[in-house]
């Protein structure tokens, strides 16, 4: 359930943007997660999935503003380095988090060469 005054607080923000200088694409890299994690004692999962749960409510705030185009960068070359251990569950969640996405908005969902586009909303890149 979702806070009510939080939800209050995003349609006041929403309502005060003009729609003119709203960006058409906004492109997020999903970064920081591992560091957020451990500054609260967490551990990498930790800070992978609370990374992802993040990522509906940015896209729907996105949406409420009148984004056009959102592309989420999930993984990077760098994240390939990490030990296998790591890597693999990162995968999952990444994995996780696409299904989730796709099951939401089943309607936005068409496959590319560089991942999936979810309609002209959102572009999901994992190259």
């Amino acid at each position: 359930m979702r806070n009510p005054l939080y939800t209050a607080y995003e349609r006041r923000l929403v309502a005060q943007l003009d729609a003119a200088s709203v960006p058409r694409h906004v492109g997020m890299i999903v970064d920081g997660n591992r560091r957020f994690a451990k500054a609260r004692g967490g551990n990498a999962d930790d800070g992978h999935r609370a990374g992802a749960a993040n990522v509906g409510s940015f896209l729907e705030w996105c949406e409420d503003a009148g984004v056009e185009v959102v592309t989420l960068w999930l993984l990077s070359t760098d994240n390939l380095t990490r030990p296998p251990q790591e890597l693999d569950k990162l995968l999952r969640i990444i994995e996780g988090l696409v299904a989730d996405l796709a099951a939401e908005r089943a309607a936005w969902i068409a496959a590319d060469h560089c991942g999936a586009r979810l309609s002209t909303k959102l572009t999901v890149r994992w190259s």
